[in-house]
């Protein structure tokens, strides 16, 4: 984490909620934004939604899929659109962008509840990895809501259905997800060694 005066500054006059793309932001690409420990995050939060046989369906489609084609492509091309996120939030230009994002994920048959299982990955993964590895030293209460309240607006804007409405209950309608859908595949672990694969060379 780089400690930067300014950036801490700048968090302390900033609401979590009303001003979430902003501290979001300056939370994942100033103070945590080394290059490979959002890398690792991501990964991480992809093979997380490897878990429901039906997204790794998705993402494998009988290896051929770009995950398995061209996973370094297609993984900086959907960080790309993160950043993007992340710097525009719900302004004229992230419209476009999310905009985008959608009319992509529209040639595949993907139902409301794994859209929504992926956004809890975006929206509540930082927080179970935060306190399950960091503790302490890890992300603060207002850092994390920014996270959820950021991503809940993308979801929205994405026409993503049933959005929990507090980070807890997200939290919790994820775990319960798991414990309903989860169980390992052939096309999950296809899928995680080419992510750990390309993680390695990276």
């Amino acid at each position: 984490m780089r400690d930067l005066f300014w950036a801490r500054k700048e968090l302390a006059a900033l609401d979590p909620v009303q001003d979430a793309r902003r501290y979001a932001q300056l939370t994942f690409e100033t103070r945590f934004g080394q290059p490979m420990f959002i890398h690792a995050l991501f990964s991480a939060a992809f093979a997380y939604n490897m878990g429901d046989p039906r997204i790794a369906a998705v993402l494998y489609r009988e290896g051929s899929g770009a995950i398995i084609k061209h996973t370094r492509q297609r993984n900086f091309e959907t960080l790309v659109f993160f950043g993007l996120i992340y710097q525009h939030g719900d302004d004229d230009e992230g419209r476009r962008i999310i905009a985008k994002m959608s009319n992509i994920h529209k040639h595949f048959s993907i139902s409301n509840d794994l859209f929504l299982y992926t956004l809890a990955t975006l929206a509540c993964l930082p927080r179970r990895l935060s306190e399950q590895f960091a503790g302490t030293n890890g992300l603060t209460r207002d850092e994390l809501e920014s996270q959820y309240q950021l991503w809940k607006r993308v979801g929205e804007l994405m026409g993503i259905k049933d959005i929990p409405d507090s980070q807890d209950a997200f939290l919790a309608w994820m775990l319960a997800y798991e414990r309903e859908h989860f169980r390992p595949t052939p096309a999950a672990t296809a899928v995680i060694e080419a992510l750990a694969q390309e993680w390695a060379e990276y």
